[in-house]
Formats: C-alpha cells, structure tokens, sequence
C-alpha cells in the first residue's frame, strides 16, 4: 500500500501522476473546496499519453465536498481532473 496526497485548484488542471502499476486497486478520498462538477479519472499506459475514463467520475457530496471511490487498476498511471475553479485535495492508496 502507498499513499499519495495531490493538490490542485485552477480549471481545467490535471493533478499530478499516480503509478499504480504495482497495484489492483485504487482508493480515492478527497475534498474540494467549492462546486458540483465531477472529478475526471485519466489513465495513462505510459505517463505521456492520457485518456479521460469516462466510467471512473468521481461526484463529491454537494453538502460536504468529500469524495470516495475504490477502483480496479489495470492501467499504470492516472490523473485526476476538476472543471471548476476550487482547491481539490486527494489521496489515493494502492493495494495488491
């Protein structure tokens, strides 16, 4: 298990890379600082190239923020991406 704690807060940025290719699975827990829209999941075989993981959207609670998810980890790497200008606070933990 390893955890990592990302930070971003302008539109549209893409949180730094996670590598999960050690990993079967992912928990993502977090908060944002403001907004309704749901956090992206990118992934990445090769930590150059991304692709949005249209089934992995993460929606926040819209009374506290918080957000949750545990996914399977087939891909290597993975990004996160917020569409609203808040301070979005995550850590992901992997697990074999």
């Amino acid at each position: 298990s390893r955890l990592f704690k990302l930070s971003f807060k302008n539109l549209n940025d893409l949180s730094a890379a996670f590598d999960c290719s050690n990993h079967r699975k992912l928990v993502i827990v977090g908060t944002i600082s403001s907004g309704l829209s749901p956090i992206e999941v990118h992934i990445s075989h090769n930590n150059s190239t991304y692709y949005r993981a249209g089934f992995f959207n993460i929606s926040p609670d819209p009374a506290t923020g918080e957000f949750a998810m545990i996914i399977d980890c087939p891909f290597k790497y993975i990004k996160l991406k917020y569409f609203v200008n808040a301070t979005v606070t995550a850590l992901i933990s992997g697990s074999n």
